[in-house]
């Protein structure tokens, strides 16, 4: 730039930069790498960014795809760091490119103006959203348009900012771009969005405002946000909306109700019942988007027990407009792949776009939210009204089963095969709240699904496939099983191995549906499933077999032990180490949980692979690490995508899986492929997920074969206890674990000078953690480490006792927890006045001990328990002597279950 602030580009340049840019739309291969590498050798010349301005801005007679792809270039350059005085030159220009002629320019200008936002913050440059609202008042409606559309993506990624930051209102970041919006810019809007407002005020302004909205900017139950004062506002502009004819509108509105009734249903009072009519018009809208967002409302109203009484009125009208929709559509039917309609497919590869990446997640870090939905991952609208008829069949099971049952029988009489199709997806959808009422239906409709699992056309054997398993509870019933079971395991196996891969995927995610209700019910057919997968494994292609390795991983969590069979092992085993072998791609982390998920049940059986399997697993995060290595020494400039550590991750967690399954046998592998080694450095690893599977290999170690961990002791001793308050309470609490797993067999050279760590990393945890299980796990650990520390923890047993005993008495019974309490015994035993330092503490010992005592919350004595109990009964007896006359009164603050058990236990304590 100039001292005056104005720069003259060099023609010459300017021409090449324009011809570079005018090649980079050519098809040649070598042409397109020849200018992506001259731009790449331009790109650093320090004015290289206004030559871009230069093109896109100031050359009107240019090509418009070239000006555009010079603005795009620009967007991408003002994501990086640029000179200030650039960067205000940059500014000036897109913010008069928003008003340009063409609207693919203007849409550029837009794209640069938000990057600009999100990378400096747009309440640093509050004067392009005063520009841009100003704009909206100007005559010409290109200019108009332009400046709608700089705004909407602004505030889309602004408001998103907002959200993610989580902020108090007064931070920098942020609080000026609120000011604006409460002040300027939300009142400019909702003035254009009025009924008799232009097409394009109505248009733009609904979905900037629902950014806000739908962003909990003005509602969230009883919440505290941002900008409550235009909760009302907004609802009046959907209603003053939802008469428009202007399909996009409709669909704003139709968004903002289903956000209202989930996140602000107080707000909407009086008027729930116009509200159920709009939306049930909606639901018939000719747009197929309309349709998808108003079929959104019903699933969320019905979680809403005060729309219940507002629904109820319009379910005959809203049945039949919900089976309607669950038909395939013209639009469903354009965006279908067309193998879906073709016979025999098995042999096709499936295309790398089809198949969704897959990350591996831990047994811990699993939630609902991890696991499959049942209406999958593409969101249409027959599966938008199935979701719906689903929420209403379990809110209204009675009145929907006359209305919806009709209606289905009719249809699955019908001509046409998509409408039989959607009568089974209407049989499917109410499985789950209308099982009950169905009971003596269930026969026949059984035998109807399983019939259709053999139709002629592949999504009626697909869909057939997919209600039925809806119906596993049923199917796996103790009652019925015996009869229904045999016929549906003879039909989806089958239909495991259709020729059509859409009926694949149905199939075999059926079966493993079933396998979780069905359990030990299909150990008469595992030598036909064990069959069946290992023919599945050499037909399917790579999508499937994603979930062919959960059904694999899930029959063997879910028969255990029955899986443990010679010959079941040879069918199922030799083709999935196959797989395991021969994976190159992401696809091995699946292959590997359900390989994992075999180890930990079969165990000593399988102990001849297990060597081979210890090998590719010690390469495999070996290879990573030396990848990690080689990224961090790189400039920050140079590093491109990191390395993946979820295979790594993954593989930590099979050796976990093999340990649990050889238990004392795991020395045996050790011998032959010790994977020791790689244990300390991924627990330093900075990944979360590594450090987890690190520390639960730790512990695995520790457990099972700690004669190899010991050479290495010390140094995971003091990785352990370096994790017991990581933030990160998976992390955490494996640490705690493992740490508890190795107390008791470390060297007291070793133990005995940390163990003043322990405890008072283990109290912190103890008292401030809100994870239950992380508490217990700490707990457990200060327990057994009595066991091999009695003398050092007796003069520390005042600072923790009050508080481990607080978390025992709601732990589980169990083989660690007896063990915990037998350390705790020995603490005890050489410091009984720590338990008489205050009523609290003795209350709350009592209390722990007390769960050891009948009534047990299940049958039988649990292992250890016939040990341990006299010697609690005795040290209570002890303490109550101690009490004299006051026992009655001291029993009587202890809980009623307490008291029962121990009245049990022979201290008799008032009830």
């Amino acid at each position: 730039m100039g001292a005056n602030g104005q720069w003259v580009p060099d023609e010459l340049t300017l021409q090449q930069s324009l011809q570079l840019l005018q090649q980079a739309g050519m098809q040649d291969n070598a042409v397109q790498q020849q200018v992506h590498q001259m731009l790449q050798q331009v790109s650093q010349k320090p004015d290289f960014n206004l030559y871009l301005v230069q093109i896109f801005a100031n050359m009107p007679k240019a090509d418009e795809i070239v000006r555009q792809r010079a603005g795009l270039l620009l967007k991408n350059a003002v994501n990086r760091d640029i000179p200030q005085d650039i960067l205000e030159y940059v500014k000036a220009a897109v913010l008069q490119m928003v008003q340009d002629p063409a609207r693919s320019l203007r849409h550029t200008a837009g794209s640069v103006i938000t990057t600009i936002c999100q990378r400096h913050g747009v309440s640093s440059w509050l004067a392009a959203l005063e520009g841009l609202c100003e704009s909206l008042a100007n005559p010409n409606p290109d200019v108009r348009d332009g400046a709608w559309s700089a705004l909407e993506k602004v505030c889309e990624d602004a408001v998103e900012f907002v959200k993610q930051l989580s902020a108090d209102p007064a931070d920098p970041r942020i609080a000026g771009f609120l000011q604006f919006s409460r002040t300027k810019m939300l009142p400019l809007f909702f003035q254009l969005v009025g009924p008799q407002q232009p097409l394009v005020h109505r248009q733009y302004g609904c979905k900037c405002i629902n950014h806000f909205g739908l962003n909990f900017m003005f509602m969230y139950h009883s919440m505290d946000v941002y900008l409550p004062e235009f909760a009302g506002p907004y609802i009046q502009m959907l209603g003053s909306l939802a008469t428009d004819t202007n399909s996009d509108i409709v669909k704003c509105v139709c968004q903002g109700f289903c956000f209202v009734v989930g996140f602000g249903a107080d707000k909407i009072q009086g008027q729930e019942a116009v509200l159920c009519n709009f939306m049930l018009q909606a639901c018939q809208h000719p747009e197929y988007e309309v349709r998808l967002s108003a079929l959104e409302f019903w699933p969320t109203a019905c979680y809403n027990e005060a729309l219940h009484s507002h629904i109820a009125p319009v379910l005959t009208q809203l049945v039949p407009v919900l089976l309607t929709n669950m038909v395939y559509s013209d639009s469903d039917f354009a965006t279908m792949d067309p193998a879906m309609l073709t016979d025999d497919n098995s042999s096709v590869p499936d295309q790398q776009h089809d198949i969704a990446p897959r990350s591996h997640y831990s047994k811990e870090e699993q939630d609902e939210d991890d696991q499959p939905t049942t209406w999958g991952s593409d969101w249409t609208v027959r599966k938008a009204a199935a979701s719906s008829l689903d929420n209403c069949a379990v809110r209204f099971e009675m009145a929907i089963l006359p209305l919806v049952l009709p209606l289905i029988e009719q249809r699955l009489a019908a001509e046409q095969w998509d409408v039989r199709e959607s009568a089974v997806l209407a049989l499917g959808a109410i499985a789950a709240g209308c099982q009950g009422s169905l009971q003596s239906h269930l026969p026949n409709v059984l035998r109807l699904l399983l019939g259709l699992c053999k139709a002629k056309e592949p999504l009626l054997r697909s869909i057939s496939c997919w209600a039925v398993s809806r119906f596993g509870e049923w199917i796996s019933s103790d009652d019925v099983a015996c009869e229904a079971l045999p016929p549906v395991v003879a039909t989806i196996l089958p239909c495991v191995l259709d020729r059509n891969k859409r009926v694949q995927e149905a199939a075999i995610s059926a079966f493993a549906t079933l396998e979780e209700s069905a359990r030990g019910h299909l150990n008469p057919f595992l030598g036909d499933i064990t069959q069946t997968f290992a023919r599945a494994f050499q037909m399917y292609q790579a999508k499937n077999l994603l979930i062919l390795y959960d059904a694999v991983g899930t029959l063997a969590e879910c028969v255990g032990q029955m899986l443990n069979n010679p010959t079941l092992i040879q069918t199922l085993v030799p083709p999935l180490i196959n797989k395991f072998e021969t994976t190159q791609d992401r696809s091995l982390v699946p292959c590997m949980e359900a390989l994992g998920s075999v180890l930990t049940q079969l165990g000593p059986s399988v102990i001849e692979i297990c060597p081979k399997v210890a090998q590719k697993c010690i390469g495999l995060v070996t290879n990573t690490l030396m990848e990690i290595q080689a990224y961090n020494q790189l400039q920050a400039q140079d590093r491109g995508v990191p390395p993946d550590r979820n295979i790594m991750a993954c593989a930590l967690d099979v050796l976990s899986n093999m340990c649990d399954g050889l238990k004392d046998r795991t020395g045996e592998v050790l011998q032959v492929a010790n994977f020791v080694p790689i244990v300390a450095p991924c627990c330093r690893d900075e990944a979360l997920g590594t450090k987890q599977s690190g520390f639960a290999l730790m512990g695995d170690l520790a457990k099972y074969s700690f004669q190899h961990l010991q050479p290495v002791q010390q140094e995971v001793l003091q990785l352990a206890l370096s994790h017991l308050s990581h933030p990160s309470p998976n992390c955490a609490n494996n640490a705690i674990w493992s740490l508890g797993e190795m107390c008791t067999k470390l060297e007291p050279a070793v133990l005995n000078p940390v163990v003043g760590q322990i405890v008072q990393q283990a109290c912190t945890v103890l008292t401030q953690s809100r994870h239950h299980q992380l508490a217990v796990n700490a707990a457990l650990s200060l327990g057994r480490l009595g066991l091999a520390a009695s003398q050092e923890l007796a003069q520390l047993l005042p600072q923790y006792m009050l508080a481990w005993c607080n978390v025992m008495r709601l732990a589980r019974v169990d083989g660690e927890k007896v063990q915990a309490f037998q350390g705790f015994l020995n603490v005890i035993k050489l410091n009984p006045q720590a338990a008489t330092q205050s009523p609290e503490v003795m209350k709350s010992l009592f209390e722990a001990v007390a769960t050891f005592f009948p009534p047990l919350p299940q049958a039988g004595p649990f292992p250890g328990t016939e040990q341990i109990s006299p010697q609690l009964r005795e040290l209570l007896l002890m303490y109550k002597t101690q009490m004299g006359a006051g026992w009655p009164e001291f029993a009587a603050g202890m809980v009623k279950e307490a008291r029962t058990r121990l009245t049990a236990a022979g201290l008799e304590c008032p009830t």
